[in-house]
């Protein structure tokens, strides 16, 4: 290249020194018009020096002047084009052309430019178009409004995101939206589309979609969404980092927390769907995991039986747990879970079925009971006679039911004493009127009850105990005396009560293998 611009330079030399001023500058002109600037410069240079009159030596000075100029502007433009600073760049090409209309390669990059920038503004407006779109879906649980969305594809059908577009249009316009494991992928990219416009309602229902099934994407950009010293900002961002996402691992740098926790809590998360101890999981700590749609109780109840019988192998924390919990709206399930829970010993669902669903003259046993076994509440809610009930007077009152010696703490087992009720409803219900029976209208209404039941053969040793009290409260009411009197009268045999119960208590109860209520203890990420 260098040989040859010698080579011309040596020609336009050896024209110019046979040539006239008039020849060199036409030279020159072609030169500048075909763009040729340095060439142009040299022969306007030589032209001027040349040419004898003043003016024309001033004008080929001017266009050697205006020629180096234009070879500026172009490597300048040239610059600015590559590296796509394409207003920059016009506004150089846009100079070169005034200066030289014949410039074709400055005119042709001033198209292209022009057809460059005039996609980029289409791209843009099409671009606020769906910004705009995304924004105007306000979030609610029923069918969301997508008609701009709608108004959007039809407007661009050919945009790359149509697909995942339509995808949005079909979900968040449902009335009814269901979730499936295999649009994961999907509810993370919807997700990010509405994160990244700021639409952090319907991005976080997306997400939640999404972490549904543990995806490490959704925890991380779930966690986004929360202010970066919140508790929620911690806990996700540590399960997504222990799922091994990149960004989260880098974000959790300067966070402390329980790394073994976090991994639970992630294990458990990915498998509540399809294993009992990790839903359980789930269930216990839902609320630490700030996902809304998660359902861990469906798996749960999926994989429990109904029956009460069928539940005496499930652990009885967990049936109260579950017994208890509003989220059931399966009342006659729930109270089947509360009694197998009460009947393997759990102090706390018997107290709980004494409030909901005792409405008869035991409920004042079921508190008793639960009071005896260490519920405390339970004494507070104690009625009648038993509101002035001890905790000796507790023992001796079961002892007398039992019929064998056992101390209060075994007291809850007897919660089959107050639901199998064939034998135990007159002695119990002996026992609860003779002791109301301390005023004239309580004295009249155990008359009433001794009338209809006088013909039934009652324990000799619990009449015994029960005369053996009133006896021991006959200060407190001069109405116990004439119970006594009535007592005197009642049919009695030896270990009637015990021989009748037998067939409750054995195989069912085991006074040495007790149950007390267990915790279902919580696990935290974050302390």
């Amino acid at each position: 290249m260098n040989r040859i611009r010698i080579v011309l330079t040596l020609v336009l030399s050896f024209l110019i020194t046979v040539a006239n001023a008039q020849d060199s500058g036409q030279l020159a002109a072609s030169a500048y018009a075909q763009a040729n600037y340095d060439d142009a410069a040299q022969l306007y240079d030589m032209a001027a020096s040349l040419a004898s009159d003043g003016a024309v030596k001033t004008q080929y000075y001017n266009m050697a002047k205006k020629s180096r100029e234009c070879k500026s502007l172009t490597s300048r433009a040239a610059s600015l084009y590559s590296s796509g600073d394409y207003e920059g760049a016009r506004s150089v090409y846009a100079r070169i052309v005034s200066l030289n209309p014949s410039d074709k390669t400055a005119k042709s990059r001033l198209n292209s430019i022009d057809s460059r920038l005039a996609k980029q503004k289409a791209a843009q407006k099409q671009e606020k178009a769906y910004a705009d779109a995304l924004k105007s879906i306000l979030y609610n649980s029923g069918a969301m409004d997508v008609s701009a969305l709608e108004a959007f594809i039809k407007k661009y059908p050919k945009d790359s995101r149509v697909e995942l577009i339509r995808k949005m249009v079909a979900h968040l316009g449902s009335q009814t939206r269901t979730v499936s494991a295999e649009e994961v992928e999907y509810y993370v990219a919807a997700g990010k589309e509405f994160f990244t416009v700021s639409s952090t309602e319907v991005a976080s229902y997306l997400f939640n979609c999404a972490a549904l099934y543990a995806d490490p994407d959704a925890l991380y950009y779930k966690a986004l969404i929360f202010a970066k010293d919140s508790k929620e900002y911690k806990t996700l961002l540590a399960m997504a980092a222990e799922a091994g996402h990149k960004e989260a691992k880098t974000l959790v740098e300067d966070i402390r927390y329980d790394r073994t926790a976090a991994q639970r809590y992630y294990d458990n998360l990915k498998n509540y769907q399809n294993d009992l101890e990790s839903a359980i999981f789930v269930l216990i700590n839902q609320e630490s995991y700030y996902i809304p749609s998660l359902d861990p109780l469906s798996y749960i109840l999926s994989q429990l039986p109904s029956d009460i019988e069928q539940l005496a192998d499930v652990d009885d924390g967990l049936l109260y747990y579950l017994g208890s919990s509003a989220k059931i709206k399966d009342r006659e399930r729930c109270k089947n879970m509360i009694i197998a829970a009460a009947v393997k010993g759990n102090a706390d669902a018997i107290e709980e079925y004494a409030f909901k669903y005792d409405k008869g003259m035991y409920k004042d046993a079921l508190y008793l009971f639960a009071y005896a076994a260490g519920v405390e509440s339970s004494g507070n809610k104690l009625t009648g006679a038993y509101s002035h009930f001890d905790q000796e007077e507790v023992r001796i009152y079961v002892d007398m039911l039992c019929g064998r010696d056992i101390t209060s703490d075994d007291a809850f087992d007897l919660f089959l004493s107050a639901w199998y009720r064939s034998t135990l409803d007159a002695h119990e219900t002996l026992y609860v009127a003779a002791l109301m029976s301390d005023s004239d209208y309580t004295f009249k209404e155990f008359k009433t009850f001794w009338k209809y039941r006088k013909h039934l053969i009652f324990d000799e040793d619990f009449v015994a105990g029960l005369k053996s009290d009133l006896t021991r409260r006959s200060s407190e009411s001069k109405y116990y005396a004439k119970v006594l009197k009535i007592l005197s009268k009642a049919k009695v045999q030896k270990d009637f009560y015990a021989e009748n119960t037998a067939r409750y208590l054995a195989g069912i109860l085991s006074l040495e293998d007790l149950h007390r209520t267990r915790s279902m203890s919580k696990t935290y990420i974050i302390e």
